[in-house]
């Protein structure tokens, strides 16, 4: 034991297997009690109260009072270690370590979180990387002790993305929540403490979350931070923007993220800066960066491929078209309606069916015919309350299809026959199905092949299996599937890869393929930049080329292709703030198409910033660029610290300092020609700052020097032996 214990405060002690530094000594009558503070990584931040002499601690590195005199090699990785794992208050902790490529922009939004922003909105352009952004908010707030509870929203068949994100890239262990894992976490629970309290990561569907029966198992929890993903789908729904509501209300912290803050809806847009604020709370911070505006160089090339169609799929668009126009203004009357009437719906969804191929149409003219001959509605079964939503987008249209459009029923069915007896006809020579296989076969190369509809995508499969084995992502795949599919493409397996919208949201194929083909455009500019977004994004190291395929003498030439052309035009000037048509949605694309509207004029993409101003939106745009700079040039050299150039693998930083603090001070000897020191000596100390939480606020390390050298922080350690 210890003989003086006063001096033994702040003293390195060896007691029960472990090493602890000594915080404080109150003696009592007949022993005195030890707070200690562990010390090593199996211990470290831990805190024991000992009572001596029931036990007897041990002092560590008394003998030698002058310090363990190591050599350089071992003292200069000391050096590396204690830089690297120095912070100041307003620094990163954790962006070092993570598996990420340091880039200034990505930095600003956790900078602003450590300034005091209680709310976030990014809102980068598609394939800019908000998912890492998140990922460092969180990480870095975890690392400070201000994340114990944190809750991820996201659509549900990105969770398991999100998920792999998070554990690979920032080393976090999250948790997918569904009905399976909150029956398995109920049983576990007390009256006091539900299934949510126990998680403290989770990450869930907003579509699963917004039931009532799952929010109110929640009611007893508030949550450190919370992140949305595709924020903007979870405002213009009102039962997800309930949901949403209520959680941001009860969390300290807030981050949303979406690649469309704006889509030309003032009011949706107000709504989303106005998610979780409270009175008197300042405007939402948001951080908007597009590829334009970071100053990178062309990323796409973009292309129209018009397809000369045969007579017969000919006739059948000219037929549809014609049908579709009676309808039109038999349902909306003489002038458009607010809203779609439910025959115009079922118009635009025929004429995007016919976009998509004739197989796609003929399908859905069957099932508008059996609609029409049994307009009686079937019986619904509803689903269990705990059951997750899935929007399966890319299904064949149900009973949407089923209203009446022309006055007389036994004319619109005559008029049905005769379109399937031309749809069917049509089906045989599917001309952009040839042109596809031709153009792949050129291309020798692995693709990615987006059409609008499930069965046009089968149909697909089927007439390119020549080409080889091909791999499919539809919405109608499970989490398992999905990933099968995606390893086989990854891994060259099925050098082919067809998808849908459906399954399109958080594909990340950067680092498979640079070729992308719509065969069938979206009637949204918005989700055709989604498509090319998979590819186009960071890690992608060559040009994408992004083909899309329009059949001649159609509207898919006339309208869509003009529309996706004038997109990129305004995406590669200056980037998309917005949609860069204006408020352009499928019910104004089917009213250009079908019923003669006037074309969607093009717009500035930017135009809405200043719109914005005057409307005095509630948001603010930080400028941290300067601070990010600093802060990704400081990440990069503590990166090089932990990775010398003179080694291959990175050096074990905690087990070095456990070993200084296990036998500290150590003492070395530096050439000074081959350091960029000033003669002298140096003695440097490791102080950490902790507030009454425990929580570590600052990791510095203080120097003093003598013999003329200039005391600082950590005097310049960027230049080491066999770095140079």
């Amino acid at each position: 034991m210890l003989q003086e214990p006063r001096s033994a405060i702040g003293q390195l002690v060896s007691v029960r297997q472990d090493h602890w530094r000594v915080l404080d000594i109150v003696r009592h009558e007949d022993c005195e009690s030890w707070q200690l503070e562990g010390v090593r990584p199996s211990n470290r931040g831990e805190r024991r109260t000992l009572l001596v002499p029931f036990d007897r601690p041990r002092p560590r590195g008394a003998r030698d009072m002058c310090g363990r005199a190591v050599g350089a090699r071992r003292g200069l990785l000391a050096l590396r270690a204690l830089a690297a794992v120095s912070t100041s208050a307003g620094q990163l902790r954790t962006a070092a370590a993570a598996a990420i490529e340091i880039l200034d922009y990505q930095l600003e939004p956790v900078l602003a979180c450590l300034r005091g922003a209680s709310r976030l909105l990014v809102a980068d352009e598609v394939g800019l990387g908000k998912t890492v952004q998140a990922g460092l908010v969180l990480a870095e707030l975890s690392s400070r002790g201000e994340a114990g509870r944190v809750l991820v929203l996201t659509p549900a068949a990105l969770a398991t993305q999100w998920a792999d994100e998070l554990a690979q890239r920032f080393q976090l262990e999250p948790t997918i929540v569904d009905r399976s894992t909150l029956a398995r976490l109920a049983s576990w629970s007390s009256d006091e403490e539900g299934p949510w309290a126990r998680l403290p990561l989770a990450i869930a569907s907003i579509d699963y979350v917004k039931q009532p029966e799952v929010l109110r198992g929640m009611g007893g929890v508030h949550w450190d931070l919370l992140i949305v993903d595709e924020a903007h789908t979870c405002v213009q729904a009102p039962y997800r923007a309930a949901a949403l509501a209520w959680l941001a209300s009860r969390a300290r912290r807030l981050v949303l993220l979406t690649a469309t803050p704006h889509s030309g809806d003032d009011a949706a847009f107000q709504a989303l800066c106005d998610v979780g604020k409270l009175a008197g709370e300042p405007p939402i911070a948001m951080f908007r960066r597009t590829r334009a505006g970071l100053g990178g160089p062309p990323t796409r090339r973009v292309r129209v491929m018009r397809v000369r169609i045969g007579e017969a799929e000919a006739q059948m668009h000219r037929a549809l078209l014609s049908y579709a126009k009676r309808v039109w203004r038999r349902a909306g009357g003489p002038s458009p309606a607010p809203t779609p009437a439910p025959a115009r719906l079922a118009m635009t969804v025929l004429c995007k069916r016919a976009a998509s191929g004739p197989a796609a149409l003929l399908a859905s003219l069957r099932r508008r015919l059996e609609l029409l001959d049994a307009p009686s509605p079937a019986a619904v079964q509803l689903s269990l309350p705990l059951a997750e939503e899935d929007d399966h987008e890319d299904e064949q249209p149900g009973d949407v299809l089923g209203a009446p459009g022309l006055d007389d029923p036994d004319e619109e069915r005559r008029e049905l026959q005769r379109l399937i007896e031309m749809a069917r006809d049509a089906s045989a020579c599917d001309s952009k199905a040839r042109v596809l296989l031709r153009l792949l076969n050129r291309a020798r190369q692995p693709a990615v092949v987006f059409t609008e509809y499930r069965d046009t995508l089968e149909e697909l499969a089927a007439s390119l299996a020549s080409l080889g084995p091909a791999a499919t992502l539809h919405g109608g795949l499970d989490g398992a599937s999905r990933r099968a599919a995606l390893a086989r493409f990854s891994s060259g397996a099925a050098p082919l890869l067809l998808a849908t919208d459906a399954a399109s949201l958080g594909l990340n194929l950067q680092a498979t393929c640079h070729l992308v083909i719509n065969h069938d455009l979206p009637w949204s500019p918005l989700r055709l930049e989604q498509r090319i977004g998979r590819l186009d994004r960071i890690g992608q190291r060559r040009m994408v080329h992004a083909i899309h395929l329009a059949a001649r003498d159609t509207f898919e030439e006339e309208v869509l292709a003009r529309l996706a052309l004038r997109v990129e035009r305004v995406r590669s000037s200056i980037g998309l703030g917005a949609s860069p048509l204006g408020t352009v949605d499928e019910g104004r694309v089917a009213g250009t198409i079908i019923g003669g509207d006037a074309e969607p004029p093009a717009q500035i993409s930017g135009r809405w910033r200043e719109d914005a101003s005057r409307a005095r939106f509630a948001f603010v745009n930080p400028d941290l660029r300067a601070e990010a700079r600093a802060e990704a040039n400081r990440l990069r050299f503590v990166r090089a610290l932990r990775t010398p150039a003179s080694r291959r693998r990175a050096i074990d930083i905690a087990s070095i300092l456990d070993s200084c603090e296990q036998s500290a001070p150590w003492r070395f000897v530096l050439r000074a020609d081959r350091v960029a020191l000033a003669p002298g000596v140096y003695a440097l100390h490791r102080v950490r700052v902790i507030d009454g939480r425990g929580a570590l606020l600052a990791d510095e390390v203080v120097s003093c020097s003598f013999d003329g050298a200039t005391p600082g922080r950590h005097p310049r350690l960027a230049t080491f032996p066999g770095d140079r």
